[in-house]
């Protein structure tokens, strides 16, 4: 198999994976306590501590569906995954884009939010639903959906939701974000550039009504699965949260926040795939059959 086409398998894989973040202020350390509450209270700290065992789990399910892929080249690109987002690197990077979006009149409605009973309660259970054993349940829970749908109201409120928190929007950006940077790094690491900046953006373009489309039905079912335990008042004092002026900020600061966490990731992640592109590809042409 030539580069070019290690390379056009490895960028359409990633899609259908992807597609299932200290500057002066931080010297007071009144608001670097601050700014470290809000990431452990909003539940950020767990759910990037648990992102590893959930892609892993979002790989497994997409290798199942990808027969082609070898069990030893799967075995290597789990290790990569393993490797590339490390949830400390990810926290400090977080922690340093969070303490320059915020100020601290920003930051005392945020904490208040998220010292409520609700926001404490809301933060629980975004938590449990963030590891590799909720997103296996998420994906059987979906499954019940045709045949038991939810009410129509909740769907409203749901989406209401994804509005107010840019949830799908987010998701979008990520997703793309994520493998235009791997798949350039890759690339590069592997010494072709069969994959100009052009071709990719034009490759992402295509996919991108399709990762819109699937974003918003993960968000969906995500939000019926997280949120159930919730009372549609409850779910409306969440909406007015991020609809206010704190909510707002905070959506907008740990949005870019997780990109840029996420993107330092996901370049690691392409310079490990290039450099096993350059390993399968030095190896003796009759040992690959």
């Amino acid at each position: 198999m030539t580069q070019k086409n290690i390379l056009s398998k490895i960028f359409m894989f990633l899609v259908l994976v992807f597609n299932s973040s200290a500057t002066a202020s931080q010297a007071d350390s009144k608001f670097g306590q601050n700014i470290d509450e809000i990431i452990v209270k909003s539940g950020l700290k767990r759910q990037i501590e648990q992102l590893p065992e959930v892609v892993s789990a979002s790989f497994d399910e997409r290798l199942s569906q990808e027969p082609a892929i070898k069990s030893e080249e799967a075995a290597k690109i789990r290790n990569i995954l393993s490797q590339s987002y490390n949830p400390s690197a990810m926290l400090k990077s977080m922690k340093t884009d969070i303490a320059a979006g915020l100020t601290d009149k920003d930051i005392k409605p945020i904490l208040s939010w998220l010292n409520s009973s609700l926001g404490r309660k809301i933060t629980q259970l975004e938590e449990k639903a963030s590891s590799g054993d909720a997103y296996r349940e998420m994906q059987s829970f979906a499954a019940g959906l045709e045949s038991n749908p939810p009410d129509p109201a909740r769907i409203d409120m749901l989406e209401r939701l994804d509005q107010a928190a840019h949830i799908t929007e987010f998701s979008v950006r990520m997703k793309m974000h994520m493998v235009l940077i791997m798949t350039e790094s890759m690339s590069s690491v592997a010494g072709k550039n069969d994959f100009s900046r052009e071709q990719l953006l034009a490759q992402l373009k295509i996919n991108r009504p399709k990762i819109e489309e699937a974003s918003k039905q993960e968000a969906m079912i995500s939000g019926l699965y997280t949120y159930q335990s919730l009372t549609d008042d409850e779910l409306k004092e969440y909406i007015s949260f991020y609809t206010s002026a704190a909510g707002v900020k905070y959506a907008n600061v740990v949005t870019q926040g997780l990109l840029e966490a996420l993107q330092n990731g996901s370049r690691d992640m392409g310079e490990k795939l290039g450099n096993l592109i350059q390993e399968e590809q030095n190896k003796p042409a009759d040992v690959d059959k």
